[in-house]
């Protein structure tokens, strides 16, 4: 089983991973620990929530790159000839975009790495 499928970053500037909760009309992003099921309901381990940007949430590709680091959407990564790509899904598959169109697959993630993302990197695109 697949652990932090979501991120997104805290109000603090700090990042958190786990899962994706949506609660009347905002988004959370909080660890898989947080909650236990106690056979029909959700109980919260937690009394302090986690406030979140919601424009930062990103999903795993569930991809390692090759430093064995998962890759997100919003990354900056790094292929095996040394081109910056932003991570995106889009039409029902991980992208990779320098102005062009790749989807990103495990072979090619296993050989470049994530050097960044657009939220701490403040970038949009790449030129």
């Amino acid at each position: 089983m697949y652990k932090n499928l979501f991120r997104a970053k805290k109000e603090s500037g700090e990042w958190v991973y786990g899962d994706l909760i949506n609660s009347r009309g905002k988004k959370y992003v909080v660890p898989t620990n947080y909650f236990e099921l106690d056979g029909h309901h959700l109980s919260c381990d937690s009394d302090t929530p986690v406030f979140i940007l919601e424009e930062t949430i990103g999903v795993s590709t569930l991809l390692p790159d090759k430093d064995n680091k998962i890759i997100y959407t919003g990354d900056i990564f790094r292929n095996a000839k040394g081109y910056d790509f932003v991570v995106r899904f889009e039409d029902g598959a991980f992208r990779i975009y320098d102005g062009n169109d790749f989807v990103l697959d495990s072979i090619e993630a296993s050989m470049g790495r994530v050097v960044g993302n657009i939220y701490d990197d403040n970038i949009d695109e790449l030129d």
